[in-house]
């Protein structure tokens, strides 16, 4: 007799953004948080936030703020990536600044920068990894859609 197994839903519903040979955008589009400790001689718990809501078919915006509680500098970056190879490539400006990949993985979300210009945002060429069950549903995206940065992604984007 055959056992039936039973998979955490999370697993089977994040499963299927590897598994797809386009990712879902939907599935991780949302704002995922986590704390980042406390910075030297400070008593405030930083937060390091990721935010990313659908552009287009193929391509996501995203926003990154992190703080280091190591040495309390902050990470800021904001931009449209679009999909290529089971992740979103942001490239800053044509042939120079951050290129950054954005990779969903099952568990977590993936930073990954691709070359030094991203210390230019962030003061460290190290990103950090967001788990998936931090992810919220995103209740603000007229707010991100209006916002100075919304805008100057699209442009930026626009000229590539």
């Amino acid at each position: 007799m055959s056992k039936i197994r039973f998979f955490p839903l999370s697993l089977l519903f994040f499963t299927k953004i590897i598994l797809a040979t386009e990712i879902n955008i939907s599935l991780i589009e949302g704002v995922y948080k986590f704390k980042g400790g406390k910075p030297p001689g400070s008593e405030i718990e930083i937060e390091n936030i990721l935010e990313i809501i659908k552009f287009d078919k193929s391509s996501i915006y995203f926003r990154l703020r992190t703080d280091s509680s190591t040495t309390g500098c902050i990470c800021a970056l904001s931009g449209i990536a679009s999909e290529k190879e089971n992740s979103f490539k942001y490239q800053e400006a044509k042939n120079t600044g951050c290129q950054l990949s954005i990779v969903p993985k099952t568990e977590k979300i993936i930073l990954i920068p691709e070359n030094k210009q991203c210390c230019n945002h962030c003061s460290s060429p190290v990103l950090f990894d967001f788990p998936v069950k931090k992810k919220r549903t995103i209740r603000y995206i007229d707010k991100i859609k209006a916002s100075s940065q919304f805008e100057l992604a699209v442009k930026n984007f626009q000229s590539l």
